[in-house]
């Protein structure tokens, strides 16, 4: 028998059957045995590189000035289940076509932010970042997007596709004009609602392809998830550019696909870039995005 074991971060358990000569056999709670042999096999983790998350929201109220950038790191190899490391140690800044120049404070577990930046459609957000010596940068220009015209809740009998319950959904109306996209977010009780798999490629975002210019009517901002009598629900639709719906579209197509056995996906390319050592790029995407949002309680 060969006990197989690793170096480094990564750790690989499993048996296998060595034989020199003779005959061995391995059975679930028995081991016969005729050799033994420790092999050291080293795994490499992997390039480690920069993820960004978040950006600049436009939108109404007290925490209209409030936006948010996570960073943190791709994870070793073999911590799938485990939590990406968050970085703390980075400089973050973001600067606009309107004059802006903000610098954001680091609130803990990876979170950057600011309370005085208002974002507006149109306005041209520049992300930099400085980490381990080198500077990333990130531009994007503030996508507007479709008021919510109400928000509204209705029972659904089971189908073979979808469980039965309480379902929230809104009605919108679509700027004529190709050229809008869309994200959804669903929170019930201050919960962002959202599963990892494939089907939030076409579940929370989309393209106005097939609606331009008309009503949305009775549309599910997230289908996979019912509501209960007492929940406190609250719809974001969020404009997006082009390329971060291309970008989101790729991230939920790959996500949730497979078993924890296969290897990850590719890492999909946002729009943060290297100045430093381009080689080194970073994975993520710095947004900008007006949001809508509507609120209802259920009865």
């Amino acid at each position: 028998m060969c006990v197989v074991k690793s170096s480094g971060n990564a750790i690989v358990k499993f048996f296998a059957v060595l034989c020199r000569s003779g005959f061995c056999i391995l059975l679930p709670g028995f081991l016969l045995i005729g050799c033994e042999e420790v092999v050291e096999i080293e795994l490499s983790n992997g390039v480690t590189r920069l993820v960004v998350e978040g950006g600049v929201e436009g939108r109404s109220g007290p925490d209209a000035g409030r936006q948010r950038v996570v960073l943190s790191t791709t994870a070793p190899f073999a911590s799938r289940g485990e939590s990406a490391p968050k970085i703390p140690d980075a400089q973050v800044r973001v600067s606009s076509s309107a004059g802006d120049n903000v610098t954001f404070n680091y609130k803990g577990d990876g979170l950057y932010e600011t309370t005085e930046l208002i974002g507006v459609v149109g306005v041209e957000y520049t992300l930099h970042i400085q980490w381990q010596g080198d500077e990333y940068e990130a531009r994007e220009t503030m996508a507007p997007v479709a008021r919510i015209d109400s928000i509204y809740y209705e029972f659904q009998e089971e189908t073979a596709f979808e469980d039965e319950g309480l379902f929230v959904k809104l009605d919108a109306s679509d700027p004529p004009g190709l050229g809008n996209y869309y994200m959804w977010k669903l929170f019930v009780n201050g919960e962002w609602k959202i599963k990892p798999d494939p089907g939030n490629a076409f579940d929370v975002i989309a393209s106005d392809e097939f609606f331009d210019g008309r009503l949305i009517q009775g549309f599910l901002p997230n289908e996979e998830f019912t509501v209960e009598p007492g929940d406190s629900v609250r719809v974001e639709q969020h404009g997006l550019t082009v390329s971060a719906y291309e970008y989101y579209f790729a991230i939920y197509s790959q996500n949730g696909n497979g078993t924890p056995f296969d290897p990850p996906p590719a890492n999909v390319r946002g729009n943060v870039r290297n100045l430093s050592t381009a080689a080194e790029y970073a994975v993520g995407y710095f947004t900008a995005t007006e949001v809508a949002e509507a609120s209802i309680v259920v009865k």
